[in-house]
């Protein structure tokens, strides 16, 4: 994805909500054409923390992503799915709501200036908020800001992570969404 769209000059809120989202997607880059506003990181110097997290996290979870490549390889299966995909015949509120896998669903932030966000969570079990951990199930209202975008983990999920270079894995357990902190090495 373009980030940012490949022409044209988005708002800085436009392209820091179209950074977000992108961060879950399986391609994400940052270009533009000429005569555009440039979409590096570094033109947009009040939103470039917010950026940078969103980098961090990209970056956390490309064995994540990489594994859903596979998977896309082996079965057919889209990296990126409708949420109706993995929960069909469940109502859908929110047509914009997508899931990286079938693990983590993502809840694009679309509107401007947009404080709060409802999500009905499908299916019957649990879900943890990938920022926070706060296990939660149905619909829920997020108060949001600028620096958020909701994103959700399944329960049940093992989803690889790389923390500071180390390899690190998080644990969807029925009690919590938890970080174990283990390192995956060839020798010990």
């Amino acid at each position: 994805m373009d980030v940012g769209g490949f022409s044209g000059s988005p708002s800085d809120e436009l392209f820091v909500r179209w950074f977000q989202m992108a961060t879950f997607l399986p391609l994400f880059r940052v270009h533009s054409s000429k005569g555009s506003r440039p979409r590096e990181p570094w033109h947009f110097p009040r939103h470039l923390e917010i950026l940078r997290k969103y980098l961090r996290v990209r970056y956390s979870l490309i064995d994540h992503i990489m594994t859903l490549f596979y998977i896309t390889r082996d079965t057919g299966l889209p990296i990126v799915r409708p949420v109706s995909m993995e929960f069909p015949g469940e109502e859908v509120l929110d047509d914009v709501a997508f899931m990286l896998g079938d693990s983590i669903l993502v809840v694009p932030v679309l509107q401007p200036g947009q404080r709060y966000r409802y999500t009905k969570l499908p299916g019957k079990g649990h879900w943890y908020s990938f920022w926070n951990g706060e296990r939660v199930s149905g619909i829920v209202e997020e108060r949001i800001s600028i620096q958020d975008i909701p994103v959700y983990v399944r329960e049940g999920s093992i989803i690889p992570v790389r923390d500071g270079g180390r390899g690190s894995a998080c644990m969807c357990t029925p009690s919590r969404w938890q970080r174990a902190a283990f390192t995956w090495t060839m020798t010990r």
